[in-house]
């Protein structure tokens, strides 16, 4: 083989070694520059679908939540979708997943770390990109949303790369090591160009786009990127309308409410603005009562007269309605007059009192409004109006509801140390500060123990021993008392069992609990209930359900009765506290199973020398005992008392004369010496 013959070999050897070597980096680089692409595009994708979601799993709006799911995996891009609450609990998922799961359960708590500081996961399993990005609400992570794309539309945009890359090896193999090396430079320039615009579009920065030229490969991947860049700006933009709007009523969402309060904040409206904070009294019995569909189309309905009471023309001053919560709405407006601001709330009521049609038939609804002023905070901070609007409405629903409640001076106090004791006694239950007292009751006839009254104490580090009316009254709707009484309860409910098993003559006695609406309003609570009486070793009927007539006359009424009821089927024995002293007394005996009644010390004090107590004492015990209840008649202080509410007909007694309240110590060694003494 000649010389020139064997340089020419080698030479074609050469050139076909690098056209395997570009083809070989060609294909690397080009999945790199796709996958790179799709996940830029996923994420800001999957962050824009989180913010839709922000109201609905803040609130566990579960239908609203599966709604989305269903539409989402209906896209042919994604395959697979499922949504997550703040602690790592599913709220929702389309179906079974293919594959091993990118995301499992061991690993949640490592990754809700992550989402919370605003990052966002993302994984290759077998060809299936998998995202896992936060959902926040004002701010604050609420949960996160899990999407598995296909990413076949990007895919084709990209196909024109495989173009590129056989022209480019084909230069390369005629211009040699020279001009692929200048080709490589210029490349890389244009490369990096694109790749800081992705890292601008994936910062969040929509606008960003990316100069093209001619119609080579590398302009077609630039214009592909524009496509989508412009695409979910578009995309932005629907979301973020969707997001600012309540899909069931059309006015405006926390976020939108959030970006109209922005927009007047940047306009010299004055400082003459009121907001209106509105909660409807008796939407959930129309819901319960009607159906959901009847309590969406009265909301829809709500949503309606609010508008036409809060929105202004834009030369009149500024005014807006949001949905804030289920039944909940704001109003904010200008230009009213401090005098008209009275006559505006009670014209709203009347308004929303108006009846409307559901199902056929009329039904009236209620409100509670309050109302804040702009110039009762030192500068134009909204979250301080919306607190003292919080505050007012509160009072309002205290007063017994609709009603409207300007917020004043007095109230922000009171609530001020409604906060403070608030504090006070979540202290109070870490430190185990709450303790449990019983006060015996005896039956008048034969001088036998039958009960006793678990009361609460606080036994406050500064102040001393407290009686609930230093704490309660400040938080007698809240889970805190609810907590309280829980703890206070399974102590007493097993100091029960360990004197019962002791004394044989207590076999009749039991414990009376006092139980709040809260409570009865609580989904699970019987049930709750009922296993804390049997992990103890009792069974129902050694516990006394003792109620407040004023809990049964509550706004939500109904569903106390229901629990009371199903209380009652398990074996409770049901007990209306404070007997007399509602003008609804006789009526919850008709309506309830009602086993014992409660008279009030107020009926009793004095008994022995007021001749009209005494016979108002007869009229109840005769009623209480016409529909088949016994009589406990409460603060006995004095023998003679005792001789007159035995000589009347009652059938048990409790207070001072017998006996006060004691801790559980106590308790136990009253028990031994009256036993003693009985013996």
């Amino acid at each position: 083989m000649s010389f020139r013959l064997k340089i020419f070999s080698a030479l074609m050897g050469a050139q076909l070694v690098l056209l395997l070597a570009f083809s070989w980096v060609g294909d690397k680089v080009t999945n790199e520059i796709q996958e790179y692409f799709v996940d830029v595009q996923n994420v800001a994708h999957a962050r824009l679908l989180g913010l839709t979601l922000a109201d609905s799993v803040q609130f566990y709006d579960f239908a609203r939540i599966d709604e989305a799911i269903v539409s989402l995996v209906n896209d042919e891009q994604i395959d697979f979708a499922r949504v997550f609450g703040a602690s790592g609990n599913i709220l929702s998922h389309s179906g079974s997943m293919a594959g091993t799961p990118p995301f499992d359960a061991d690993t949640m708590d490592e990754y809700l770390v992550r989402l919370q500081d605003g990052d966002a996961v993302s994984k290759r399993i077998t060809g299936v990109h998998a995202y896992l990005v936060p959902i926040t609400r004002d701010g604050v992570f609420v949960g996160a949303l899990e999407l598995h794309a296909c990413n076949k539309m990007f895919s084709v945009w990209l196909s024109g790369v495989w173009r590129f890359q056989v022209l480019g090896l084909a230069i390369c193999v005629i211009a040699a090591l020279a001009a692929s090396w200048g080709l490589s430079r210029r490349l890389s320039w244009r490369l990096k160009l694109l790749k800081d615009a992705a890292n601008a579009l994936g910062s969040g920065v929509l606008t960003t786009r990316v100069a093209t030229r001619g119609s080579d490969e590398m302009s077609q991947l630039g214009n592909a990127f524009n496509l989508m860049a412009s695409k979910i700006e578009e995309t932005q933009g629907a979301l973020e309308k969707e997001a600012r709007t309540d899909q069931l009523t059309g006015v405006l969402s926390r976020a939108g409410m959030a970006a109209a309060l922005a927009e007047i904040t940047d306009k010299p409206v004055g400082r003459d603005l009121q907001l209106f904070h509105i909660d409807l009294d008796n939407f959930k019995d129309l819901n319960d009562g009607y159906g959901h569909g009847a309590g969406d189309a009265i909301l829809q309905e709500v949503a309606c007269r609010l508008y036409g009471r809060f929105y202004l023309p834009e030369e009149a001053g500024v005014g807006f309605v949001a949905r804030v919560g289920g039944d909940e709405f704001v109003g904010l407006r200008s230009a009213l007059a401090r005098d008209d601001i009275a006559d505006f709330a009670q014209s709203l009521l009347a308004d929303l009192s108006h009846p409307t049609t559901v199902n056929g038939e009329l039904v009236s609804m209620r409100a509670s409004v309050g109302i804040a002023n702009l110039d009762h905070v030192e500068t134009r901070d909204f979250s301080e109006l919306f607190a003292e609007a919080d505050i007012a409405l509160y009072a309002a629903k205290s007063a017994g509801g609709n009603q409207a409640v300007h917020a004043t001076p007095e109230m922000l106090e009171a609530a001020e140390e409604r906060q403070r004791v608030l504090k006070d006694v979540k202290k109070g239950l870490d430190n185990n500060e709450f303790q449990p007292f019983l006060q015996p009751q005896i039956d008048i006839s034969t001088n036998q123990i039958v009960g006793f009254e678990l009361l609460a104490r606080w036994q406050h580090p500064d102040r001393g021993l407290l009686s609930p009316f230093a704490f309660i009254p400040h938080h007698e709707n809240s889970y805190l008392v609810h907590e309280i009484d829980e703890r206070l309860r399974k102590s007493a409910f097993e100091w029960l069992a360990k004197y019962k098993a002791l004394y044989p003559k207590l076999s009749r006695c039991r414990i009376g609990i006092n139980i709040i609406g809260f409570e009865l309003n609580s989904e699970g609570f019987a049930e709750n209930l009922l296993w804390q009486v049997e992990a103890a070793g009792l069974s129902p009927k050694d516990i006394g359900i003792e109620v407040l007539e004023n809990v049964l006359f509550d706004q939500q009424n109904r569903h106390v009765h229901a629990s009371l009821n199903e209380l009652a089927k398990m074996g409770f024995s049901l007990e209306l506290d404070d007997f007399g002293t509602e003008h609804s007394a006789i009526s919850n005996l008709m309506c309830l199973d009602v086993e014992r009644v409660k008279i009030d010390r107020s009926f009793v004090s004095n008994v022995d020398t007021d001749a009209k107590k005494q016979a108002l004492l007869t009229a109840l015990v005769s009623a209480s005992k016409a529909f088949g209840a016994s009589v406990l008649v409460e603060g006995v202080e004095t023998s003679s008392e005792l001789s007159v509410v035995r000589r009347l007909g009652c059938d048990a007694v409790q207070g001072f004369h017998i006996a006060r309240a004691m801790n559980l110590l106590d308790a136990a060694e009253w028990v031994t010496n009256f036993e003693m003494r009985a013996a």
